[in-house]
């Protein structure tokens, strides 16, 4: 018995330690660059906290590099950078095996790499030494070596191999992120006085890559100035103004808050600090290296953010978002023979800190004899609607003669979107949810709530919806897919959706579609006659059903 009792402990034992093993599972790999190889020339060094590579013809000097193979690792996507902007570079042409990349006039190129969201993850700045630089060191063996050796070390080409110094300064830094200190480097705030600026700018570098204080000294100019920003005194400059309580800090995240204008513009790709004159691109997240309270450098993620008007629902924000509620409270009525009447009720209640929508019939009566009744959806969404009165919902096509009883799809008097160029990553959502079924299988009850970012020519950028199918209330965080619709969204018969295509998600937002609907497929308004049939049975919704929002942001990385 006692050996009977040891063998169930032993695979007890082994049970455990084999779940354990299980549950830990694959690690996922981060996005990056992986191995790279080159027709006809060598990888002398490639240096991971830098983000740089130095390469070499391996016999005489070639006019082009090949690429042999690429790897990209962690689900990453690799292009060509299009310009000479590390920070926020414009894309290029995908990098695969057999790209061709010229060497004339040039010494150097950049690899973006992109993650499944088709955001920078990182910038890597490939480099070599022009051929008059490989004439000078080959007269000189020895100094040669001792020069590769140096440049392997620092992850950067020889400043001389650059066509000049300016374009070499711009060109240096460790990934797409700016990288914002007086010295990373260094790890406490008694050396930052040994690190001089030739004014009270602060200094734009990769520097904090470097490992030795060393590198301090091509941070030295005339003046005994020290550039410095520290994280209680960050305070940010967008369009002008001087933004006060606007930063907020989580960890090593700090959300610059930027309130909604609809005249912002680019104005979250020109941001300044205050003690800083650089120009910073935040609809991205950028690295900045601050002096943190304890007097330590610390590395932040920092991006800029906008919340959109009335998003906390504690009133009607009529710049931002529009209603068909007014048009269904307001009865509307046409002369022909006798009167038609269309009457309806508001669908959008407001609760002081929420507001509800619900699903509501609309009728239509002759001489007062009611005679058809359709269901239109509780929508707040932003952008305008032109509808006036009831009439508008139940026949919005109406110019003379009798009402009809056919469809009725209110979305063409909608316009859809405000100005927006803010890179949110979801959103989420405070709701209730009250579910009414219906019987129309094909277009059945539903809630819908969602998010689209569109550039200029009407690309979906990135989109993120949430739909409900049974009561339910609680929040929710939505994800926005760049580059993606994997909810189908665009082609489910959505409001608002009719006219974009989908993007690559590396357009330049323009503005933002918000949509908010107690009935997903209601905007168009179906029903019929009360004299023949139940309309009921073609309602795209089902009445009464009601969506109460609370609460809802933006949220960014």
């Amino acid at each position: 018995m006692k050996n009977f009792c040891i063998w169930i402990l032993a695979c007890l034992v082994l049970m455990l330690v084999a779940c354990e093993e299980d549950s830990t599972g694959p690690k996922t790999m981060a996005p990056n660059l992986g191995t790279l190889e080159l027709s006809g020339w060598t990888v002398e060094s490639k240096d991971e906290d830098s983000h740089t590579i130095s390469i070499s013809p391996l016999k005489k000097w070639l006019d082009s590099i090949v690429i042999d193979s690429v790897e990209a690792l962690g689900d990453a996507k690799l292009y060509l950078a299009a310009d000479d902007d590390l920070y926020d570079p414009e894309l290029g042409k995908e990098l695969v095996s057999g790209t061709v990349i010229s060497t004339v006039d040039t010494s150097e190129f950049s690899i973006i790499v992109l993650d499944k969201k088709n955001r920078i993850v990182v910038v890597w700045l490939v480099s070599w030494d022009s051929p008059s630089v490989i004439a000078s060191s080959s007269s000189n063996a020895i100094a040669s070596e001792a020069s590769q050796s140096s440049s392997s070390e620092m992850a950067l080409s020889s400043s001389s191999a650059r066509k000049d110094s300016s374009s070499s300064s711009s060109r240096q830094s460790s990934s797409s992120e700016t990288v914002l200190s007086s010295s990373s480097s260094h790890k406490d705030s008694s050396s930052s006085s040994s690190q001089q600026s030739s004014s009270s700018e602060t200094v734009l570098s990769s520097s904090c890559a470097r490992k030795d204080s060393s590198s301090s000294s091509s941070w030295q100019s005339s003046s005994s100035e020290t550039a410095q920003l520290t994280l209680a005194d960050l305070q940010p400059i967008v369009n002008g103004d001087t933004l006060k309580n606007a930063v907020t800090v989580n960890g090593d995240k700090i959300l610059i808050n930027v309130p909604y204008s609809s005249s912002l513009g680019n104005a979250l790709s020109q941001v300044r600090f205050v003690g800083m004159d650089s120009v910073l691109d935040l609809r991205t997240a950028k690295t900045l290296n601050l002096l943190s309270a304890d007097s330590l450098w610390t590395a932040y993620r920092v991006i800029a953010g906008v919340q959109v008007l009335g998003s906390d629902f504690t009133k009607r924000e009529d710049a931002f978002f529009a209603t068909t509620s007014d048009a269904m409270a307001t009865e509307g009525s046409v002369q022909v023979v006798a009167n038609y009447t269309f009457t309806a009720t508001a669908n959008l209640v407001e609760n002081g800190e929420s507001i509800s929508l619900s699903s509501e019939i609309v009728s239509c009566a002759w001489a007062g004899i009611l005679g058809a009744k359709k269901l239109a959806t509780g929508i707040y969404f932003a952008g305008t609607y032109a509808g006036q009165n009831a009439m508008n919902i139940y026949d919005v096509n109406y110019t003379s003669g009798t009402p009809s009883t056919d469809l009725s799809d209110i979305s063409s008097q909608m316009t859809f979107g405000r100005e927006f160029t803010a890179r949110p990553s979801a959103f989420e959502l405070t709701y209730s949810y009250v579910h009414v079924a219906n019987s129309n299988s094909s277009y059945p009850q539903k809630a819908l709530a969602y998010v689209i970012l569109v550039s200029k020519d009407s690309k979906a950028v990135a989109i993120g919806a949430f739909t409900l199918d049974a009561s339910a209330e609680g929040t929710s965080t939505t994800e926005l897919s760049y580059g993606a619709d994997p909810d189908a969204v665009l082609s489910a018969g959505y409001v608002g959706t009719s006219d974009l295509t989908l993007g690559t998600g590396r357009e330049d937002v323009a503005s933002i579609r918000v949509v908010f609907a107690s009935s997903a497929y209601a905007h168009v308004v179906a029903g019929g006659t009360t004299v023949m049939n139940d309309p009921a049975i073609e309602y795209r919704g089902g009445e009464g059903s009601t969506l109460t929002l609370e609460n809802w942001k933006l949220i960014y990385e």
